[in-house]
């Protein structure tokens, strides 16, 4: 289906954000919430809603459907240009940044841009893919020790969804090991100076709404069902014990949490490809054991290792890689 044009070929989720899009342009937040009493808990479980009034994202995602309004020709007014503008320009700027030769550029810019199932995510959605390529520009940008522009590139990945907050924490717990203070404070500043002031505007007058929408709803409970149900395991339980949510959620987040101390201990991130080889696997873990998940949350981790390899061949090359950062498959497969 061109660009532009609604029809059955478009995931809900698009209209969700441009709908969020022209909220933002009348200067208002993107979130909806069922009315809450007085004194009610946040934690309270709130009334259902219809699924496509939930906005499942950080209050970023809104910007890419503020074209959707009446003064934008219908062509232009879908987000969905707006998704592949900034997801394709930073697969592009983070492959210029490399130091190979312009063929491997292109090389990695068409791997990111093609090979993991871009294209069909880019035609019908297309909200995951500049997530991905601002933090794949926050990687490439640490690999060339630009810290503070790398801080600022991953500010806006955690502007967007919560999924760029998993890569966070790994890039935190990689850079206070590895790292010179100097280069983890401007990380900091600028992940904070772009993150804080998007989040604090988007969520400050209705804190419930965005603990229903961005929280209680992607973890299956906010009393509506996700249309992100694809059959892995995580869903799977969580289908199985419908009256347990709560306590399967808390089973599944005990697991992940064993996996990724486990594969902290065995394979410690010392430098910036063996950091995103663990990344790829904490989102590995975490897309398989959500309670609400998709086959196509995939491009996430194969993105992440494709750019992993990348830069491991953009450097020295494996031989001076230690045995101990790279599991033994990664290595004999580089």
């Amino acid at each position: 289906m061109p660009i532009g044009q609604n029809g059955k070929y478009v995931q809900p989720e698009v209209q969700v954000i441009e709908v969020a899009g022209k909220k933002l342009d009348h200067g208002k937040g993107p979130y909806v919430a069922p009315p809450k009493k007085s004194g009610t808990s946040l934690l309270a479980t709130p009334k259902p809603m219809p699924v496509n009034d939930y906005f499942a994202y950080l209050p970023g995602m809104s910007f890419f459907g503020v074209a959707y309004n009446e003064d934008v020709p219908k062509l232009l007014s879908d987000s969905r240009w707006y998704f592949s503008l900034f997801g394709l320009g930073g697969f592009a700027l983070a492959g210029f940044l490399l130091k190979k030769d312009r063929n491997f550029k292109l090389t990695c810019f068409i791997t990111l841009s093609l090979l993991p199932t871009a294209t069909l995510t880019l035609a019908t959605g297309g909200d995951d893919i500049p997530v991905i390529a601002f933090m794949v520009l926050s990687a490439v940008l640490l690999y060339r020790d630009k810290a503070l522009l790398a801080g600022l590139s991953m500010g806006f990945a955690m502007s967007l969804k919560f999924t760029a907050w998993l890569m966070f924490a790994v890039v935190v717990y990689t850079i206070l090991r590895k790292y010179s203070t100097r280069n983890a404070i401007k990380f900091f500043a600028g992940t904070f100076v772009v993150l804080m002031p998007i989040l604090i505007a988007g969520i400050y007058d209705n804190v419930y709404g965005f603990v229903t929408n961005a929280i209680r709803f992607p973890l299956g409970l906010s009393g509506t069902s996700s249309p992100a149900d694809s059959a892995l395991p995580g869903h799977l339980i969580t289908s199985h014990f419908p009256h347990y949510k709560g306590v399967i959620l808390l089973f599944l987040i005990a697991l992940f949490l064993i996996a990724c101390i486990a594969f902290a201990a065995k394979y410690p991130p010392t430098d910036i490809y063996s950091m995103l080889f663990a990344v790829s696997f904490v989102m590995t873990a975490a897309i398989l054991l959500a309670p609400n998940t998709r086959f196509g949350y995939l491009n996430y981790p194969v993105d992440l290792a494709a750019v992993a390899v990348a830069i491991l061949l953009d450097s020295k090359g494996t031989n001076n890689v230690p045995d101990s950062v790279l599991p033994p498959q990664v290595l004999s497969s580089v």
